[in-house]
C-alpha cells in the first residue's frame, strides 16, 4: 500500500477519501499540473524478516513554474524516512511523531534510515519479537513496516509539523522559517507487510507489456512502447546532476518545424494526434483510445492469506489511475480485476486532445490491493 497525502495535512484528521490507496475509494487523478507522486513500487510489497526491499517513486512535476526550455532549473528533492515497525493498531498516524523525533536526534534508534532521489532501499530488521499476533485468530502473525516519504521542489529542511520528520522550503529559505505549499511538497508513506518465511506469502507487482494508442489516424490499435521505452528510467543521474523524473523523454521536436513533425508522424502515426479546437471537451473532441498492454495469466494472482484464512477464492482486486499532462481522459480511474468477478476486458480509457500543439505525456499507474503497483506512459504528439 502507498498512500500519498499533501502539504498542511493532519495525520489524524485524513479520512479515507484523502488517500491514494485506500480500499475501495481512489483520488481521482486529473491533468497533472502541479508536483506529483502518482505511485511508490516496491519490489516486495509482502516480504519475510531480514529481507531488503527496494522502492522506486513515479512522479512528475506538472507545475507551471516549470520552465520547458530548462526544466532543470527548479529542481525536486525527494526523502524517505523509516521505518515505522508496528506502531499502535497498525496505524501510520501514530508514525509520524515517532520519526520526527528520531530524525531530530532526541530519540535516536538504531532502525532509523533516511534516503534521496527517486529509490530507496530498506533492510528490514530480522528479530524474534518483530511478528505479533493477529487480532483475528484466522491470520498468520505479521508485521506492518512504514516508511515516508517528500518530494519538495525546493529544499527539505526542518518540520514545523511533530507529526512529520521534514518540512519544504524554497532554496533561498535559509532560515526554514516559510513552508511552501501543497503545489510544491506532496508525502506519503508505503506499508510493507511482513510474515515468517514458512507460510511462502508473496505478492508480485501488476506485470505490464507496454502501451497501446489508437488515434483518428490509424485503423487499428498499436503497442507504441514495449517494457522500459514506456516510461524511462529511474536511474540516479552521475554526480552533480539533478534527479530526473521517471519517465520517457518526449520526442525530439519542439513543433516549431511543422515539415519535421509531419514526418514524424508519418512515419510513427500511433504517436500522434490533432489537436480539438474544443480543448479536450469529452463531449465535442474525438477520443483516442490509449491503455497499458497487460495479459491476465501475468496478473491473475490469487489472495493466498484471505483464501487460506476463510476458504475462498477470492482473486486480488485491481485498478488502473490514469493521468495527463495536458488534456483529459475520458475515465479517470478503471477496474481491472475484481476480487470475485474476476477480470473486466474494458480496463482502457479515451485521451481527448488539448487545443494546442505540442508534445503530452499519458501514463497509467495499474495498483492491486495487497501493496502492489506497476506503471507505464508515452509521449504523444498533438499537431
Amino acid at each position: 500500500m502507498a498512500s500519498v497525502l499533501s502539504r498542511g495535512f493532519s495525520w489524524l484528521a485524513l479520512s479515507c477519501m484523502a488517500l491514494a490507496g485506500c480500499g475501495a475509494q481512489f483520488d481521482p487523478p486529473t491533468e497533472v499540473k502541479s508536483l506529483r507522486i502518482m505511485g511508490v513500487q516496491k519490489d516486495k510489497p509482502y516480504a519475510v524478516p531480514g529481507e531488503t526491499v527496494s522502492f522506486t517513486m513515479f512522479w512528475q512535476d506538472g507545475s507551471p513554474k516549470v520552465d520547458p526550455d530548462d526544466p532543470s532549473a527548479r529542481s525536486v528533492e525527494i526523502g524517505w524516512f523509516g521505518p515505522c515497525i508496528n506502531p499502535p493498531y497498525d496505524s501510520y498516524a501514530a508514525c509520524g511523531a515517532a520519526l520526527a523525533a528520531q530524525q531530530a536526534n532526541d530519540d535516536p534508534s538504531d532502525d532509523l534510515v533516511t534516503g534521496s532521489g527517486a529509490k530507496f532501499s530498506l533492510t528490514l530488521p530480522d528479530r524474534s519479537d518483530l511478528l505479533h499476533a493477529n487480532q483475528d485468530p484466522k491470520q498468520p502473525d505479521y508485521a506492518v513496516i512504514y516508511v515516508f516519504f517528500a518530494a519538495c521542489a525546493g529544499k527539505l529542511g526542518p518540520s514545523q509539523d511533530p507529526t512529520f520528520p521534514a518540512g519544504c522550503y524554497a532554496p533561498s529559505d535559509t532560515s526554514f522559517a516559510h513552508p511552501l505549499g501543497s503545489d510544491d511538497f506532496v508525502a506519503g508513506y508505503s506499508a510493507i507487510y511482513v510474515f515468517g518465511p514458512e507460510h511462502g506469502y508473496r505478492n508480485r507487482n501488476p506485470v505490464i507489456q507496454g502501451w497501446v494508442t489508437q488515434s483518428e489516424y490509424t485503423d487499428d490499435p498499436s503497442v507504441v512502447c514495449l517494457g522500459d521505452e514506456c516510461l524511462g528510467s529511474c536511474d540516479e543521474p552521475a554526480a552533480g546532476e539533478p534527479f530526473g523524473e521517471c519517465h520517457n523523454a518526449p520526442p525530439l521536436l519542439d513543433g516549431s518545424d511543422q515539415a519535421a513533425v509531419d514526418a514524424y508522424c508519418t512515419e510513427h502515426p500511433h504517436y500522434c494526434v490533432p489537436t480539438c479546437k474544443e480543448d479536450a471537451d469529452p463531449i465535442e473532441c474525438p477520443k483516442h483510445d490509449v491503455h497499458p498492454s497487460l495479459e491476465q495469466k501475468d496478473n491473475d494472482e490469487p489472495d493466498q492469506i484471505t483464501n487460506e484464512s476463510y476458504g475462498h477464492s477470492y482473486g486480488e482486486q485491481m485498478w488502473i489511475d490514469y493521468y495527463s499532462s495536458r488534456g483529459a481522459m475520458g475515465s479517470p480511474t478503471k477496474l481491472l480485476n475484481d476480487a470475485t468477478a474476476g477480470w473486466n476486458y474494458g480496463w482502457g480509457t479515451a485521451f481527448f486532445a488539448p487545443s494546442t500543439p505540442g508534445v503530452v505525456r499519458v501514463w497509467a499507474a495499474v495498483h492491486d490491493n495487497r501493496g502492489g503497483v506497476s506503471w507505464a506512459g508515452t509521449t504523444l504528439v498533438v499537431r
